[in-house]
């Protein structure tokens, strides 16, 4: 490292490869900027003898609140994508369209961000569509897709009049009206739809001299390999199924199409080279569309903007693995130890990538990862963060009392992190719930990766809620997330009704012991809401009137950003998840949202809490001081 180059100035430097000699002139005079680097010596007088190193210098911290919000905190909204749904029009799943029309709500109403689940690239086809068991960590799933903003419509008649064919609608139908997403079919009729597109930008853009093609050969350039190798997983999975029932599990593949470097696998790059452009294109115009809309966010005085997530594993027989299956760990999955929450501990089912490999392969594929999930978002939240210093390995065919930690290489993982986050200036929020190691957050604090905070878990050891004047400033602060009940919920019990219903009770008499913990835990927010003035205490307080309450107590937070969940906004009852139950009738990550978007704009209840959060984003300072209560609930 050259004199001038210090940790304070300019960050860290990671340095990959061969072990090198010792010598005194190879580096450069001036400190190397933050980036990636690679150092090439000719040794002399040996010819032709040379050696390769990378050097990967990464800033101090990541992008900080300051450079996204300046002297103020921040407020937002959180959704999950899928649930969303405008009047009546759609494929009976959110999709980008349906993102702009909440984006657009969200910045009319004075806020900075709107958080959305992972759109990793997933089996559309599965029993259970998981957004957090991804076939890719890098690419996106195309479902989400608003067809009428695809530029060929314009040019493709037969598209057209497909979308408005009495056939089409009278299969939407159903898909918009019932409560439960069926992703299958909706992404066969989306698909129709795209290979008419497809065909169309075939002939008019690609390799042409057209913006539009362009920016299609760009894409495809810089995603180089890893595009190539999804997009023909994609291919062979329809190859070996069928276009309308592909088979995405490559273990299910026949025998020789398992190993991605097999010469059958090359041979299939030629045979399938339409297909494997299709699913190119597909990912081309989901990120443009993405994109549009995180320029119109940020255009429209939004800050942030989209704020992401980031799935913390793969599913094993996805695209990624079987790419890069020298990069992955044999015979475990990825869990949580035993705690409060479960005894036996947990078992995700996600595929660990092995440390030690991925220095080996000099980060390029965490690089990618990283770089892709910050690519149209202004802020990300990596889930399970803890997992960048060390994972819980579970033992397939064993419980989680039989996994063991594993080590990662925590300091060049969040480098690289933090890297991609200072170069797309997007905030990076760290999901810190559950067994979180000692230290980590502190190291977090110094890195400006925010913590998550959520107000159901946040109460003392007597189970009295904490002031929100302890919460970390250094923080996201929620009312709940995407695992538990949204407040309509807690409030009324429903969620420990269908805990029953779904098994995790033995018996009435466990649901009438968790009542009573819940009904404890509702005196003990009273007492809370009463003691911070944002509630009067009288017993006949209306549901609206708890969840206003409620989001008033987290509007004084003292965490530099709050978000306040939609479902919240809708009083809805039903969970996203309930974890570690995958039930044909209550299907995780299926669930609509009882409310349109447009009755989310007029609903008095959404319009109250948007007021307090607009007031805390345009009043509160970025200090430690605790803003006053709002003055309609003194």
């Amino acid at each position: 490292m050259p004199p001038e180059m210090t940790t304070d100035e300019y960050g860290r430097l990671i340095s990959l490869g061969p072990p090198t000699a010792r010598f005194s002139d190879a580096l450069p005079e001036h400190a190397l900027p933050i980036g990636y680097h690679r150092l090439s010596v000719q040794v002399e007088p040996v010819l032709g003898a040379s050696t390769e190193q990378d050097l990967i210098v990464v800033p101090p911290s990541a992008e900080t609140p300051r450079g996204r919000l300046g002297d103020r905190r921040g407020a937002g909204l959180w959704a999950h994508l899928y649930a969303l749904h405008r009047e009546p029009t759609g494929f009976g799943i959110g999709d980008t369209g349906d993102l702009r029309v909440l984006m657009a709500l969200a910045s009319a109403q004075g806020l900075d961000f709107v958080g959305i689940n992972p759109l990793h690239a997933l089996d559309n086809y599965a029993g259970v569509v998981s957004p957090y068991y991804p076939l890719s960590r890098s690419f996106v799933n195309p479902i989400y897709l608003d067809l009428p903003a695809i530029p060929e419509l314009a040019h493709t008649p037969a598209a057209a009049a497909l979308l408005r064919s009495p056939e089409l609608q009278r299969s939407l139908a159903p898909l918009r009206a019932q409560s439960k997403i069926d992703y299958a079919n909706i992404w066969r009729h989306k698909r129709r739809v795209l290979a008419l597109l497809h065909e169309s930008f075939v002939t008019r853009e690609l390799d042409q001299d057209t913006p539009r093609g362009r920016a299609y050969g760009a894409f495809v350039a810089e995603q180089g390999d890893g595009l190539a190798e999804f997009a023909l997983f994609c291919a062979i999975g329809e190859q070996v199924g069928g276009d309308d029932t592909p088979i995405l599990d490559f273990h299910q593949f026949p025998e020789p199409l398992r190993d991605s470097t097999s010469r059958q696998v090359a041979e299939l790059r030629t045979a399938l080279r339409s297909r494997v452009a299709f699913h190119s294109y597909l990912q081309f115009e989901i990120d443009r569309q993405l994109g549009s809309v995180q320029r119109e966010a940020r255009a429209a005085g939004m800050p942030i903007g989209v704020y992401g997530d980031l799935a913390v594993g793969n599913a094993p027989g996805g695209a990624d693995v079987w790419a890069r299956r020298d990069l992955f760990a044999r015979g475990v999955n990825l869990g949580a130890p035993p705690d409060v929450y479960s005894d036996k501990g947990q078992d995700w089912g996600l595929l660990p990538l092995v440390p030690a490999r991925l220095r080996s392969d000099r980060y390029r594929f965490v690089r990618a990862m990283f770089r892709n999930a910050v690519r149209n978002v202004g802020m990300l939240r990596a889930d399970h963060v803890m997992g960048l210093l060390r994972q819980f390995w579970v033992p397939q065919g064993l419980d989680a009392r039989s996994g063991a930690y594993v080590r990662f290489p925590f300091e060049e993982l969040t480098g690289i992190l933090a890297l991609e986050s200072a170069r797309a200036g997007a905030l990076i929020v760290g999901e810190d719930l559950g067994v979180v190691p000692d230290g980590l957050r502190e190291r977090m604090r110094e890195l400006s990766l925010l913590r998550s905070q959520v107000l159901y878990f946040e109460r003392d050891h007597a189970g009295e809620f904490v002031s929100p004047s302890q919460y970390a400033y250094e923080s996201l602060a929620t009312v709940n997330s995407h695992d538990l009940p949204p407040l309509a919920a807690f409030f009324e019990g429903h969620d420990l009704e269908l805990v029953l219903q779904l098994g995790l009770l033995p018996d009435r008499a466990s649901l009438e012991r968790v009542r009573a913990e819940r009904e404890a835990a509702k005196a003990a927010l009273r007492r809370r809401l009463i003691e911070e003035r944002v509630w009067t205490g009288h017993e006949a307080a209306s549901e609206s009137e708890w969840v206003v309450a409620v989001h008033a107590l987290l509007a004084r937070s003292r965490a530099v950003l709050v978000a306040a969940s939609v479902d919240d906004l809708c009083l809805e009852r039903e969970p996203l998840n309930v974890p570690g139950i995958a039930s044909e009738k209550y299907p995780p990550w299926a669930r609509r949202t009882r409310a349109s978007l447009e009755d989310v704009g007029r609903d008095p209840n959404a319009l109250a809490i948007f007021r307090l959060l607009r007031e805390r984003a345009r009043n509160i300072p970025a200090g430690d001081g605790i803003p006053p209560p709002p003055a309609a609930l003194k």
